[in-house]
């Protein structure tokens, strides 16, 4: 009877001074793990409300993330919450495979379906070109616009972005999409990012919807309307030398300020 309860006793003080097993989370590693679940539900419920009204990039970006967040959390759930979890995430990725190659699909139409209809030739201090010079021709019945290009990041690029917005509404389009690329720098990033989130808001106050996605690897400057119209430039909407002054003649008018040097391709998709 001593023997058995001195074991008693020594197992009892091991099992107190090793603390609980590593298998049994904590109420502190609980907490934690029921928070980061739901900072990945959030993120995946977001996905596919985005997903419902089309607006695809993003969706892609929060499954992407949701999935990635779920993927961390496998090793710390316990085990037998494991398989429901693996599920989802199977699930969820299945979801974002389809999407991606539905985003490919449509974004990257095959050559064979683009028509080269004209090139516009700009030599470098060319003056009489403008926005609606260069798309007003392809604007016919269009509703909505995608734009596609890195370089909307600086003041004098965002304003150029503006210009366009400007005869997208004036020409009564009810959508406008740009996908670019985060300025690294992030003073820049944020002047960008707040900026486009203005303009959102100004768009939205006429009845136009603006989307913006930040996508890492762009490399082609083209925007794509929906009649089936498409113009590529090699200097994207950055075609104009900058004004000698914010007071020399071309600083408005943006037909009697110089261009940059650029051909720009003007293609066409058939219908059907």
């Amino acid at each position: 009877m001593y023997l058995a309860a001195k074991a008693r006793e020594r197992q009892e003080r091991s099992r107190v001074s090793n603390g609980p097993s590593r298998n049994i989370p904590t109420k502190k590693r609980k907490h934690k793990i029921n928070l980061s679940m739901e900072a990945a539900a959030q993120l995946l419920h977001r996905a596919v409300d985005l997903h419902k009204n089309e607006r695809l990039p993003e969706a892609l970006v929060c499954y992407e993330q949701g999935i990635q967040q779920l993927m961390g959390l496998l090793k710390s759930v316990p085990p037998e919450r494991q398989r429901a979890l693996r599920d989802k995430i199977e699930t969820y990725m299945k979801t974002a495979e389809d999407l991606k190659t539905r985003i490919k699909r449509e974004r990257e139409l095959p050559s064979a379906a683009r028509t080269l209809e004209k090139t516009i030739q700009i030599e470098a201090g060319k003056i009489g070109f403008s926005y609606d010079v260069l798309f007003r021709p392809y604007l016919v019945n269009a509703k909505r616009a995608r734009v596609i290009d890195a370089y909307i990041r600086k003041h004098h690029q965002l304003l150029n972005f503006v210009r366009f917005c400007e005869l997208c509404v004036a020409n009564r389009l009810a959508l406008i999409e740009l996908s670019t690329t985060a300025d690294p720098d992030d003073m820049v990033r944020e002047k960008q990012q707040q900026g486009l989130r203005e303009l959102e808001q100004s768009l939205h106050a006429l009845g136009v919807t603006l989307r913006v996605t930040y996508t890492d690897g762009l490399h082609d400057r083209e925007i794509v309307f929906d009649n089936g119209w498409i113009v590529k430039s090699g200097r994207g909407l950055d075609i104009f030398e900058p004004p000698a002054s914010p007071y020399a003649i071309g600083a408005c008018d943006m037909t009697m300020r110089p261009c940059r040097a650029t051909n720009v391709d003007v293609l066409r998709v058939p219908d059907g």
